[in-house]
């Protein structure tokens, strides 16, 4: 019986291997418009990787949108992600950069929201890339910030989870909340919050929190 679990177990991991698909974004696109993924109508599923590069700008236009992974800029061609207003997307992980071309995420309407694992900075240094006047990013997991001067930035910040390590001074121009059981690991550093301040978690580390 025993084997019978482990025969079926491997089927159902195997069978969402093979149902996962890579999307590759060479031109502007619209989410709305991806029709090669593996969920309802060909949109992304949690188990599709996207991967944008060649210069374009993938728009996120779907209110509650999914996906594995985002990899912004390939083959030493950058690659931006843009969150339109009033859309929820979540995934496991953005990678960013590539040899020299940078990676960009762009949060600049209201009530867009990111809720990410973690951002890996793949490129050399400073090609990764965070322009947020608005928004929200929710990080979900333990998690180190990229090593970018142009990823310091951020308007709404949560660290709902693990801890988050920063390895720049960081700006939060709104809320920067830290919940119960999460941790912010300044790493020497610092992070400024101009408005509002929620410490739940823990903060660790002899930096300065203003």
């Amino acid at each position: 019986m025993k084997n019978l679990y482990t025969f079926l177990l491997f089927l159902i991991v195997g069978i969402q291997v093979l149902q996962a698909a890579t999307i590759t974004v060479t031109s502007n696109k619209l989410w709305s418009t991806i029709n090669t993924g593996t969920g309802v109508g060909g949109q992304p599923n949690s188990s599709d990787k996207i991967i944008v590069r060649n210069g374009a700008t993938l728009t996120v236009d779907v209110a509650s949108s999914v996906c594995k992974s985002i990899q912004l800029a390939s083959i030493n061609a950058a690659g931006t992600l843009t969150i339109a207003a009033n859309v929820n997307l979540t995934l496991d992980t953005i990678y960013m950069g590539d040899l020299t071309k940078i990676g960009t995420l762009n949060m600049t309407t209201t009530a867009s929201v990111l809720n990410v694992n973690s951002f890996v900075q793949t490129g050399d240094v400073n090609t990764a890339k965070l322009n947020a006047t608005n928004g929200t990013i929710n990080l979900l997991q333990t998690n180190t910030l990229p090593s970018s001067t142009l990823f310091i930035k951020f308007f709404k910040l949560n660290i709902l989870s693990g801890t988050t390590t920063l390895t720049k001074a960081t700006t939060v121009s709104s809320t920067l909340n830290v919940a119960a059981n999460a941790s912010l690991d300044l790493a020497a550093t610092n992070i400024s919050a101009n408005a509002t301040t929620i410490i739940d978690g823990n903060i660790n580390d002899d930096a300065v929190v203003s």
